[in-house]
């Protein structure tokens, strides 16, 4: 079984600080400490649902409902069956679609979903754990690459409020039925 705690990509000395710094620096000295210091990051969240796996699992499978809940997703596509090696899409608020690769999944307990970037990939992870008063769930944003540094820029920001507002939608919402057909504000 995946644990959230396997994925060993912990940002080192890699901090944004001294990406910044670099950038302060010049263009040239920013791609190369950037490239350096900034191989990957990651934004995780954790929350207890009074759901049970299987109820949390009806709403990570309906690919249609999930801009309801989570709201850095405007469209989600599963080209096939919610199984290892099918391959799908995710459209953000801005930009276009980016697809991505089911990499691991046992359904009711955890899954991961891969985005090749330029020069980078964005691993997401879900792991689903029962615990005495329901199911701890474990997301995590994961980017590496050479160009990791720039995404954090970019996307760290946005990733770190969008994956906690959308995690606490999903386990508060999954205990009370299927992914609803409405936005959930």
């Amino acid at each position: 079984m995946l644990n959230i705690d396997d994925v060993n990509m912990e940002p080192t000395l890699s901090s944004f600080g001294w990406t910044v710094g670099a950038i302060a620096f010049g263009g040239a000295s920013a791609l190369i400490a950037g490239a350096v210091l900034t191989p990957s990051w990651r934004v995780d969240a954790t929350e207890v649902s009074p759901a049970t796996p299987e109820q949390i699992w009806v709403w990570y499978s309906d690919a249609e409902r999930t801009p309801n809940w989570d709201h850095l997703v405007t469209v989600r596509a599963i080209n096939g069956p919610f199984a290892t090696g099918t391959a799908g899409s995710n459209q953000g608020t801005d930009g276009p679609a980016f697809p991505w690769t089911f990499t691991d999944v046992a359904p009711n307990r955890h899954y991961t979903e891969v985005t090749r970037l330029p020069l980078a990939s964005l691993t997401a992870t879900h792991v689903l754990t029962p615990v005495a008063n329901g199911t701890r769930v474990d997301h995590a944003l994961i980017v590496a690459g050479p160009l990791a540094w720039l995404y954090r820029i970019v996307f760290y920001a946005s990733f770190e409020a969008g994956i906690h507002e959308a995690l606490h939608r999903l386990a508060a919402g999954a205990a009370q039925g299927p992914p609803p057909s409405d936005r959930i504000d």
